[in-house]
């Protein structure tokens, strides 16, 4: 009975251990082109001996680079890319290129072939320090773990068996788990309008503020406006915002601003609704009440002035005073019998 409990669990590991020696880095990219349709494959070598002569496929085009190469992927190549990073050990520079080409898409998936553990958190942890969520990890050759990081609601590490995944990149902000997120409106009417209610708080309101409010109630997270950089009157100019969107004190500017500021590709928003908000909005007033406001009536006596002078031009050139009246000769009145 010993005996063969020992040779059943002998069995069981050496299946175990077969499973993950057949789980090759092509078996993997098989699965991830179904999950996520990838068309470029970008690698980044910090070293050469991360694949092992293990094939990519071969109907995929590769950009080969390293950390000696900075390029500017976005509008360039075909953004939709899956990036492999190959990682030296004790050294983690490269990753600085990748976030030089991943400007502007840091929505791309990422895989690293690090070294252990302990180098597998620092990488993470600066991943999430500059927003590149869709990140997973190997250690060395081993293919039957595979590492991966939750950022909300908090930072937490995951280790997964392959051979069990269904789904290798989890979505990130399907559900944030309660997390906070912090808008700042930019109080241009009607988009946020920012007031005080009979309590004398400030409140937001507008088309801008709706839209967030029922995003943040879809991701499972809520919202807090930031008030002590919104101005009590005016606006809150565009360079403000941007600055603390990346400052990151700021997740959400509420502003609408084309996309021609920040890129060469020209745009521009446009607003179309049935209604708009209004403020403030005047009384109905007659029309004659208008010249009135306008202050016309103090005009009065200067109008009268020129208009004398100008009828009394001709007599003013022939050197004669004005005619203020005008008598008609008396041969020309017609008489009545």
């Amino acid at each position: 009975m010993v005996l063969q409990l020992f040779f059943l669990i002998t069995l069981c590991i050496s299946v175990s251990s077969l499973n993950a020696q057949n789980i090759s880095l092509r078996n993997i990219l098989q699965a991830l082109d179904k999950e996520l349709s990838y068309q470029t494959i970008l690698l980044l070598q910090g070293n050469n001996e991360c694949w092992n002569g293990e094939p990519f496929l071969e109907d995929t085009p590769v950009l080969i680079t390293n950390k000696n190469k900075s390029l500017y992927q976005k509008d360039l190549f075909n953004t939709n890319l899956i990036a492999f990073v190959c990682l030296e050990e004790n050294k983690t520079d490269i990753m600085e290129v990748l976030y030089s080409n991943l400007e502007d898409i840091r929505e791309t998936p990422i895989i690293l072939f690090a070294f252990s553990e302990s180098q597998i958190r620092q990488l993470f942890v600066k991943c999430n320090e500059h927003q590149v969520l869709s990140v997973l990890a190997f250690i060395g050759s081993d293919r039957s773990l595979v590492h991966s990081f939750r950022k909300f609601p908090k930072f937490q590490i995951i280790k997964r068996n392959v051979s069990e995944v269904r789904r290798y990149f989890e979505p990130q902000l399907r559900d944030l788990g309660g997390h906070v997120l912090r808008a700042m409106p930019d109080n241009v009417i009607p988009r946020t309008v920012v007031y005080r209610d009979a309590h004398g708080n400030r409140q937001l309101a507008g088309y801008l503020n709706e839209f967030i409010k029922n995003y943040v109630s879809t991701i499972n997270a809520s919202l807090e406006i930031v008030w002590d950089s919104v101005p009590e009157h005016g606006m809150t100019g565009f360079e403000k915002l941007i600055r603390k969107s990346e400052e990151a004190n700021v997740d959400f500017p509420l502003a609408v601003y084309g996309v021609e500021l920040e890129s060469s590709q020209m745009g521009m928003a446009i607003e179309i609704s049935s209604w708009w908000l209004m403020l403030p909005m005047e009384p109905n007033m007659p029309r004659s009440r208008y010249f009135l406001n306008v202050g016309l009536q103090g005009m009065a006596p200067m109008a009268l002035i020129m208009a004398v002078v100008l009828c009394n031009a001709h007599r003013m050139e022939a050197g004669l005073g004005p005619n203020l009246t005008r008598k008609t000769p008396s041969a020309n009145i017609p008489k009545i019998r």
